[in-house]
This record gives C-alpha cells, structure tokens and sequence, in this order.
C-alpha cells in the first residue's frame, strides 16, 4: 500500500474539479493528522468537486502504515491516490514530489493542489470557498485560505483581497500555475518557499489571494516543536531569498546570524550553494520583492 493507487479513484472518469488534498508526513502524531483529515472530508461540497487524498512521508514512509490503518479505519481507502516516500527533502521538494506523481495519475487532467499543513483544521466550508473563489479568478494564481483565530498579520486588499505573497499552510494552486512555475524552489527546506513562489507568481503577471471565507486553524504553538532548528532554518531560508531577489541588506544580516548558529559543515554548504544558485530576474523599479519588514516580508497590519 506504499505506492499510488489509480484504482483508489479513476479521475479520468469524474469530470468535476477534483482536489488533491496533499499532505506531507515527518513524525507527525496522528491525532492531530487524524483531525485535519475528518475535516478535510466533512467539506460541503458541490457535486461537481471531489477531494482525494495524497501522502508524502518524509522520514522514509515510518509512519505511513500507522496513517494506512487510520485511513481504513476512517473508511477512506478509495479517497487516497499517492503514498510516497523517501528522505527528508523538506516542505517544497515533498510537495514537488507529490505533484509529479500526482501528475501521472492525473494524466491530461486540470486539478487544484492543496497544501495542507497535517496540523491544521478546516472549516467544513473552507475548501469550496476555494474552489470558487479560484474559479472566479479563472483558476490563475494562488489562493490562501485565512488562518483562525490568529490570522496571519501580513496584509491583504479588502476589496480584491490581493496579498503580497501566499502562505504555504493553506494553499491552493491550480495545477497549469504549479506546471507554469515550476513548484516550489528546491533551495529551501523549509520557510520562504511560499514567499519565493508567490513573488514569482507576481513576476509573471497572475496574482496572490487571500480567500476571506476560507477558514483554517492552524496549531503554531503545539508542543514538541524543535524551535532552535527551526529558527536555524528560516535564516537559511531568509539568507537564500535574499540571495535569489536581490536583497543585499538583508542577505548580509541574515548571513551574520549564520555565522553565530551554524556548523562549519553548515556554512561550507551554503557556501558552495552561494556559487552556483540561480537569481531571480526581477525587472527594474519593480517593488514585488521586499525586505523592509523582516519575515513578515510586507507591512504587517499590527
């Protein structure tokens, strides 16, 4: 049960919207992937849209027989279209794995890739309101849902609700943009993937959304979190972007942490990353790319 399974669901023969609800698994306690995916399947959906599953497992599938029984047990075998598995490539390398073997089973076929953090919660209206806000946006940029009760303090337009980039908790991406793109950016691990795509997204003319009927909690503050790691790796992350857009000051600030916190095996690394990355044409004047407000990365709103 460790491979895709196109028996599970023959999109080819549904023609509404499907969308593939894409999860990515490293240790992840299954109480909490057990809540996201009961809310993931009590959506009120239409009858012309379907949400399938998908699974990654970056710690070399250890935890996916455990999330196979859960699945049985839930009664949701015929809803999972991938299980994969492999190293710990991180968030945007798992999900660009996801979608490629997503595309094989998908053949010819449009869908909507959903980024769903395994710690997250749904409203049971969240995903349609996404479907049809995307839908009305001609299925061409990236949607966000709005994190609750907190939201997430960068701004977004109350009129168009426009943002300057889309988080990757949350995250619909029609397949045609994913494909257009490229995915996520192999350079990052994890944090600032989003930001890099949704600024590319920008680049080449679609637009960033905020879907405001779109609600999802989101468990930031759960216990058990490796906060020094992860703060180790936002700065590698910051220091990568910054790199890539052209942020000298910011870049030079993030590298001076750098030198604090990692390893000389660490910095060799980023080192030899630093002589053969790929920077981002960013046409001149163009205010897309900004790093006046730290990781907010836009004026944060409080």
């Amino acid at each position: 049960m460790m491979t895709s399974h196109e028996e599970f669901l023959d999109t080819r023969r549904f023609d509404g919207t499907v969308v593939v609800a894409a999860i990515v698994l490293y240790r992840t306690p299954l109480d909490l992937l057990e809540r996201c995916i009961r809310s993931l399947m009590r959506q009120h959906l239409s009858a012309d849209a379907k949400i399938v599953l998908a699974f990654r497992d970056n710690d070399c599938g250890s935890t996916l027989p455990a999330v196979a029984g859960l699945i049985d047990t839930l009664g949701l075998a015929d809803r999972v279209i991938l299980w994969d598995a492999g190293d710990n490539v991180g968030f945007g390398r798992a999900h660009n794995a996801i979608f490629a073997a997503c595309r094989k089973v998908m053949g010819d076929r449009a869908w909507l890739h959903l980024c769903v953090n395994p710690d997250s919660i749904y409203h049971h209206r969240a995903v349609s309101a996404m479907v049809a806000f995307a839908a009305h946006h001609g299925f061409r940029g990236l949607f966000e849902a709005r994190q609750f009760p907190r939201e997430h303090p960068k701004p977004y337009d109350k009129q168009d609700f426009r943002t300057n980039w889309c988080s990757g908790c949350a995250l619909l991406i029609p397949s045609s943009v994913y494909a257009e793109l490229g995915g996520f950016c192999d350079d990052f691990f994890m944090y600032c993937e989003d930001v890099d795509l949704s600024w590319r997204t920008r680049l080449a003319g679609m637009e960033c959304r905020v879907v405001p009927q779109a609600l999802v909690q989101h468990d930031v503050a759960r216990k058990g979190r490796d906060n020094d790691f992860e703060r180790r790796h936002m700065i590698i992350s910051g220091y990568k972007l910054a790199r890539r857009y052209g942020g000298a000051k910011f870049a030079k600030a993030m590298g001076d942490m750098m030198r604090e916190l990692l390893s000389p095996e660490e910095l060799r690394q980023i080192a030899a990353w630093d002589k053969s990355f790929k920077p981002v044409p960013v046409p001149q004047g163009c205010d897309i790319p900004t790093f006046d407000h730290q990781f907010t990365f836009a004026q944060a709103r409080w």
